[in-house]
């Protein structure tokens, strides 16, 4: 997402930190990935805040739900959360919260949900307890792999070719087994826009039909006449009824 696809590509910003503060683009995609990312054992904000999050008993059990509040926890639950009373922190954000879905005509949420104080700490067997990372496999398959694992390793399932990465790393001589595709491929792919699916060319008659070019509803009339503009001389009508009585 943020640079293109390279073996060392999760490196750009390690090598890189000040572009999180510098670069416009990068600022907003870091945000937007960290949204979008869940991180075990927490789930994401995005799946909290549209409502794919379902908490689980567990969930439940430590005072966590699909509420404003888990989004604080997922960000800066450490320090803000689990406190016994709310913090100052906690309440500015409930504070511009609560004015955005004002702003939006939006209903508001429930207090209860709004803060992390009683919150416990990110539970087993909750919501965001999930496989999100790769390892080195250990099992028995006839060839290198990598096997999903729960907790944090350096291969994400979320991130693209980290699947590859974990392999060549664990089995192979890492970026020399790991060639990336060219480029210029990948472009005229892009390029391609959908060409992968033939069109019917009985279709294509169907679709144009002509009905893109408007008819002025003068133009018409004047079709429909079909010469009758230029007018007929009553005494030549009346010679032609002439011959046709002889």
């Amino acid at each position: 997402m943020l640079v293109p696809s390279a073996y060392d590509g999760t490196m750009h910003l390690l090598i890189n930190p000040d572009l999180v503060a510098t670069d416009a683009y990068t600022v907003f995609t870091s945000a937007l990935w960290f949204y979008m990312t869940p991180q075990y054992p927490k789930p994401s904000s995005h799946d909290v805040m549209s409502g794919f999050m379902v908490p689980t008993d567990a969930d439940l059990g430590a005072g966590i739900g699909a509420t404003f509040g888990t989004t604080v926890n997922i960000i800066n639950g450490g320090i803000e959360c689990r406190q016994g009373q709310e913090k100052a922190q906690v309440l500015n954000r409930i504070k511009y919260y609560k004015a955005f879905l004002d702003w939006f005509d939006l209903p508001q949420e429930a207090e209860e949900g709004l803060g992390c104080a009683n919150h416990g700490f990110w539970p087993q067997g909750g919501y965001g307890d999930s496989f999100a990372y790769f390892t080195d496999g250990w099992e028995s398959v006839g060839g290198p792999h990598c096997t999903p694992v729960k907790w944090q390793t350096p291969y994400s399932v979320y991130t693209r070719d980290d699947y590859k990465r974990c392999v060549c790393d664990n089995s192979g001589e890492g970026a020399e087994d790991c060639q990336q595709a060219d480029p210029a491929d990948s472009d005229d792919n892009d390029d391609d826009d959908g060409g992968d699916i033939p069109i019917d060319d009985d279709e294509e008659d169907e679709e144009d039909d002509g009905d893109d070019i408007p008819i002025d509803d003068d133009d018409e009339e004047s079709e429909e006449d079909d010469g009758d503009d230029t007018p007929i001389d009553e005494g030549d009508e009346e010679e032609e009824d002439e011959e046709d009585d002889q």
